[in-house]
This record gives C-alpha cells, sequence and structure tokens, in this order.
C-alpha cells in the first residue's frame, strides 16, 4: 500500500478524532453545558479517541517502508508521541466513566483536551508532511498566490503575516511541504504569536527563493511596495502574475505548538530535498 493510499483510508478516523476531541474541549469551555450533558458526549469522544490512537499507530509502519531513513524515522517518533498522548486522554475519559463531569473534574478534563488539540494539530501536519515527501507534486505557483491559497485548521489561533518582497515570484514547489515548512518556521519564533505578526522578507539568490520570518508588532504591519522588475529565478526572469487592485498581500499562519518531533521531522525534510531551514537572533530563514 502507498502512504497516500494508506492515508486516504485512515483519514477519516484521524480526522473524525481530532475533530471529536476539539469539539469536547469546546463543550468543556461553554458554560451553557452542564455536568449531565458532557457525561452523555463522552462515550463518542472516547470511541472517538480510542480510534484516533488506532490509526495513528498504523500509518509509522508504512512510513518507514517509503520514506527515506531520517525522515520516516522523525515521522514514526512524531506520531508515536502523539498516539501516546491520545491513548493516554483516551484511559482518562475511560476512568472517569458515565459520571457528571462536576467542576474540578471539569477542569481537569478541559486543560487535557486543550493540550492533546494543539498537539495533534502537529500530528496532523506530520502526516501531511509525509504524504508530500513520499512523491511530491511540484508545481509552479506565484508565491503571493501559494500564500493566500492555503487554508489553515479553523480550531488553531491565526496570526497575521505581510509579504515583504515580490509576490509574484514563482518557485516550483509541493503547495503541502513548503506551507508545512512555513508553518513549522513560524512556531520556531519565540515570541508570543497571539500579540504579534509576522514578516516574511521574500528574495531571490542564485536560482532559489530564500524566506525571512521574524516577529513584528501587529500595528506596524504594512506590504512592502510591488519591485519595479520580476527578479531572476533559475537563470531566466520569474513569471508574474498581475496583482490584485491595490490590495496588500496579507494572510495567516496557524500558531502551533512547537513540537520537537516536528522541528525534528522539518529538518529531516530539507536536508532531503536540499533545502535548508535555520534560526538565528529571531530570525528564522527557510530557502527553497
Amino acid at each position: 500500500m502507498t502512504l497516500r493510499a494508506a492515508h486516504a483510508e485512515l483519514r477519516g478516523p484521524i480526522r473524525n478524532g481530532v475533530a471529536a476531541v476539539q469539539a469536547f474541549g469546546q463543550l468543556l469551555r461553554s458554560p451553557k453545558v452542564g455536568p449531565r450533558q458532557l457525561g452523555r458526549a463522552l462515550p463518542d469522544v472516547l470511541q472517538g479517541a480510542w480510534e484516533l490512537s488506532r490509526a495513528l499507530g498504523e500509518l509509522p509502519a508504512v512510513f518507514e517502508v517509503v520514506l527515506p531513513p531520517p525522515i520516516g524515522s522523525a515521522v514514526t517518533a512524531a506520531l508515536s508521541t502523539a498516539r501516546d498522548r491520545t491513548a493516554s486522554f483516551a484511559a482518562l475519559l475511560e476512568a472517569h466513566g458515565d459520571k457528571p463531569v462536576e467542576a474540578r473534574r471539569r477542569l481537569e478534563l478541559e486543560g487535557a483536551a486543550i493540550r492533546l488539540s494543539r498537539e495533534l494539530e502537529g500530528a496532523l501536519c506530520t502526516i501531511d508532511f509525509a504524504v508530500a515527501a513520499s512523491s511530491p507534486r511540484v508545481v509552479s505557483l506565484a508565491l503571493g498566490d501559494l500564500l493566500r491559497e492555503r487554508k489553515p485548521p479553523p480550531a488553531l489561533v491565526l496570526v497575521p503575516v505581510v509579504l515583504d518582497g515580490p509576490a509574484t515570484l514563482v518557485v516550483d514547489v509541493d503547495p503541502m511541504l513548503v506551507t508545512g515548512l512555513l508553518d513549522v518556521a513560524t512556531a520556531c519564533l519565540e515570541p508570543d504569536a497571539v500579540r504579534g505578526a509576522v514578516r516574511l522578507e521574500v528574495r531571490a539568490s542564485e536560482g532559489r527563493a530564500v524566506l525571512r520570518l521574524h516577529r513584528i508588532p501587529r500595528e506596524t504591519m504594512t506590504p512592502a511596495p510591488a519591485p519595479a522588475r520580476p527578479p531572476l529565478l533559475h537563470g531566466r526572469a520569474a513569471k508574474t502574475t498581475p496583482p490584485a487592485a491595490a490590495a496588500p498581500v496579507a494572510f495567516s499562519f496557524p500558531v502551533r505548538v512547537r513540537l520537537a518531533e516536528l522541528e525534528q521531522l522539518a529538518r529531516a525534510v530539507v536536508a532531503h530535498f536540499g533545502m535548508t531551514l535555520s534560526s538565528e537572533g529571531g530570525v528564522v530563514t527557510l530557502v527553497i
């Protein structure tokens, strides 16, 4: 079975399990939902958590076969952690039984659901990485279009990003691979993402696209003017796309938990595909 086929087969249980945990966290935070209502929701959440744990446990065997060893090992480590934490959450629910969820227990479950939701979003990013790395689907896209068209997970907080550089720079990439790397790069920025914003500086250098990310105060967000001429990429003039009528290039990245396993995977991916990912002095640089 190919990795994309295995991913397609297990996508349902994975998405359902993540959605069940996230929805349960929202119920726990709602003052309109009482202890008995929460108790009635527990069996469905428990079933979804166990199915998710099983699905996360089945994928690594496929990864180890179809991915280069450094990437396969990093994926296995990341998903094994997510599987174990999901199983621990399911065991916590199972131990509670069908009793009403009282105040103290409610706070405990809420904290566990929030932590697991964030970690599972990292697991989903890991799976997307693995699928893209197993058989990249390279297309030519203007960088601005690539960033605007991506759809971050709705459950995550988003940090605003302003593009400083040529939005018309065309890159030959797998969109899933590059946007996942940019998510990880954003997570590597240390300051609180919710209160700030990110400036993404873009330039062409020696036939490659260099992307530099750093924090800025949200109120200072102003897009840079469009370049007078398209840059050179791979020894030729980069293709351009007509800019939208006076529309700033603005988009968002999800605020992810910085998981060591996810960062390890990102570094294995960039090394395998001849890219670089580095962090120094509050600036994260991705060269693709």
